[in-house]
């Protein structure tokens, strides 16, 4: 560490020549040299500010390391709770496809049960239309040979 030149007595004769007693201006000259001395003991070289900067940029580099390292868990826990995710869907759909084919299901074995029974009823109402004819055209006969 290089030291900055300061010449105390020169600036002690000066104080002496102001008004200053010797003992005054050796005390003074004492005390700023020693702030002087503390402050540059505390001021940083090149070789310091080189020594944080490297520092820095281990700690930089670090901190990008763990960075990615969480951002690639990240990575890997969202793709396999997206592929859970797809499991239970595919899971679900195809529950719902087969609720859906036995309802259909069961929907067509009612089609059919409705259709019999209206074939059935629709028989039987042809038979009573037939009836109803058939009585009617002996009705109209017996009429027709009273009325004759």
């Amino acid at each position: 560490m290089q030291f900055f030149a300061f010449d105390s007595l020169a600036q002690a004769d000066k104080l002496e020549t102001i008004g200053f007693s010797h003992e005054q201006a050796k005390i003074l000259i004492e005390v700023i040299t020693m702030a002087f001395i503390t402050s540059y003991q505390n001021l940083a070289t090149k070789d310091d500010l080189l020594i944080t900067k490297n520092d820095l940029h281990h700690e930089i580099d670090a901190l990008r390391s763990e960075t990615h390292n969480a951002l690639a868990e990240l990575r890997a826990e969202f793709k396999k709770d997206i592929a859970e995710l797809r499991a239970e869907f595919k899971k679900d759909i195809a529950e719902l496809r087969d609720e859906t084919k036995q309802e259909i299901a069961e929907l067509r074995l009612e089609i059919q049960k409705l259709r019999a029974d209206f074939e059935k009823n629709n028989s039987a109402l042809i038979i009573k239309l037939s009836a109803v004819t058939v009585t009617a055209n002996g009705l109209f006969l017996s009429l027709f040979k009273v009325f004759a």
